[in-house]
């Protein structure tokens, strides 16, 4: 009778240490799967850079020939108006990166957990056909 409460507790106990190296080997994150990962973010930081590029040069080119203006009350209005909406199209363009950032970050981090939740299952079934000696039998092909 103890021995077989002990072999019980024993049982229980190394499945949860299995299961917490599973789990701890799977939240490692591969090379494989981190490099999808990476050559997105690259990809988006590298549109991104090519963006900001391009708006800082179409501002220096902007404030190069409204330079050459002459100065007037009119001419400083516009100026004033035309870098107000680059700025507010700039800070839109860099929300709408950073919410593409997050988007793509939290759909690999779902992906990776249902992975990790199909390997507890297949770990669990491996489990329950270890201690089912009919289902063992029948699943490695013995007669």
């Amino acid at each position: 009778m103890v021995l077989k409460e002990m072999k019980r507790r024993l049982i229980v106990w190394g499945v949860i240490a299995i299961a917490l190296i599973m789990v701890s080997t799977a939240t490692a994150v591969p090379q494989a799967h981190s490099r999808s990962v990476m050559n997105v973010v690259n990809d988006m930081e590298q549109k991104k850079a090519l963006i900001e590029q391009n708006l800082a040069a179409f501002s220096e080119k902007l404030a190069d020939k409204l330079v050459d203006a002459e100065p007037g009350g009119l001419i400083d209005l516009l100026i004033a108006i035309l870098m107000a909406i680059i700025n507010f199209v700039n800070a839109i363009i860099q929300f709408i990166f950073d919410l593409f950032d997050l988007v793509g970050l939290v759909e690999y981090f779902i992906e990776r957990i249902t992975y990790l939740i199909g390997l507890i299952m297949s770990f669990i079934e491996l489990i329950i056909e270890i201690f089912t000696p009919g289902n063992m039998a029948t699943s490695l092909n013995i007669n």
